[in-house]
């Protein structure tokens, strides 16, 4: 039998739904200020405001707006779809049940989604969105009467037959047995969490007590007494030295930490030219003691020698290389500052100096553009494609040379 209702109308669904350009047009919302750069997020601005690449406005419906923009405005994380976890809809109602709240929400949806049927229904976006969203609150309404009919037992919705059924009995006692199994879940996993934890904090304590065992250790061993003998022409001086601390591991530090008993064998000042050359004999052999006891203090006796990776095709992984190192080899900076160019190879001067400008250029558009070294190191890679290096030092040296030719014409 055919239902009753009138032919060529949806009485459900509410008016503002017929007309689907004006719900799209109130759901506009002014263009974003929103930077020039293409980035993800500016797309994503742009899109939720409804408008595209230009300023011209999106003619498409709500499908336009990001996906991960709507679940954010919504509170919901849109990395983790299943961060609003409901153990109560792990039990779904059952079919009897589910029939008995809005028992014609059944016919309108069949009526609505055949489009070959005789009940003279129109067929509409909006209006079949809205029966598919009261086909879940129904499921909804009866998974939350369970805890909400516990707490208002005298409400108005609650005198209804449909929860003092039996089928609604049952169903109320299937979500309060799950309910337990979820909660002893949460809590085996809680358990689970803060066993790690504590585990984490016995090892960082043990960690602390290691590497203060071995600082006292390292302390012992730096303590070193070591006696040096000058003899400047006729004059011999005994000298004391001392090293107290192996943390100052600098060369000045070292010098700084040795004390000296030695003066003049005969007066203050030089009385003849002999006295005055013996004096700078002193100075030399004590300049030359300084030295040594400084190498035995940092155990630098002779400069390291590296070789400069050539696994190095970018200019970021370059600026590893010079500023933390790569792999066994400590930091270029580091290298240079304690020792000069003395761990450098011979054969490695030309392939060193054109890394050399190459890191000095990224320096010095960082300091001109008041960036990080790393940001501009990026850029040069984005704008250079990941070419190779040797290509890149080359363009910055024509760039150098015209530089000169460039300011000459400017300054005419």
């Amino acid at each position: 039998m055919r239902p009753e209702w009138p032919r060529r109308r949806t009485p459900t669904s509410p008016v503002w739904m017929k007309d689907r350009h004006v719900i799209a047009l109130a759901a506009s919302c002014p263009p974003p200020q929103a930077s020039p750069a293409r980035t993800d997020r500016t797309v994503q601005i742009r899109r939720a405001g409804r408008w595209n690449n230009g300023d011209q406005m999106t003619g498409c419906y709500l499908t336009s707006l990001p996906f991960e923009f709507m679940r954010a405005v919504a509170d919901f994380d849109p990395e983790w779809s299943g961060s609003y976890f409901v153990p109560r809809a792990t039990v779904r109602p059952p079919v009897v049940l589910l029939v008995q709240v809005w028992p014609q929400l059944d016919k309108w949806k069949e009526a609505h989604s055949s489009p070959l049927s005789d009940f003279g229904v129109e067929q509409n976006m909006a209006a079949g969105a809205f029966l598919e969203l009261m086909e879940w609150l129904r499921e909804v309404l009866l998974q939350d009467a369970v805890f909400l009919q516990e707490s208002y037992p005298d409400h108005p919705l609650f005198q209804d037959p449909v929860f003092s059924c039996p089928e609604f009995a049952a169903h109320s006692t299937a979500i309060q047995k799950a309910m337990p199994v979820v909660a002893e879940k949460l809590r085996t996993v809680l358990t689970q969490q803060v066993a790690a934890e504590q585990l984490a904090e016995r090892r960082h304590a043990n960690l602390l007590t290691v590497a203060r065992d071995l600082c006292a250790k390292l302390e012992e061993f730096a303590q070193t007494t070591c006696t040096v003998t000058f003899s400047p022409g006729r004059g011999t001086a005994a000298q004391q030295t001392e090293v107290m601390s192996a943390r100052q591991g600098r060369r000045r530090a070292a010098g700084d930490a040795i004390t000296s008993a030695m003066g003049p064998p005969s007066a203050a000042r030089p009385q003849n030219d002999l006295e005055k050359q013996r004096e700078e004999h002193v100075q030399v052999d004590k300049e030359k003691a300084l030295d040594e006891a400084s190498d035995m203090v940092t155990g630098r006796s002779q400069p390291p020698s590296f070789r400069l990776p050539r696994s190095i095709g970018s200019v970021q992984d370059l600026m590893h290389l010079w500023r933390q190192g790569w792999g066994d080899m400590p930091s270029v900076d580091s290298l240079e500052r304690d020792w000069g160019t003395r761990w450098r190879l011979s054969e490695e001067k030309t392939y060193f100096s054109t890394r050399k400008i190459i890191v000095n250029e990224v320096r010095r558009r960082a300091q001109l553009d008041g960036l990080a070294e790393g940001v501009v190191a990026r850029q040069m890679d984005e704008e250079w494609g990941f070419s190779s290096l040797d290509k890149l030092f080359k363009a910055i040296r024509r760039s150098r040379r015209s530089e000169p030719v460039t300011r000459a014409l400017a300054a005419t």
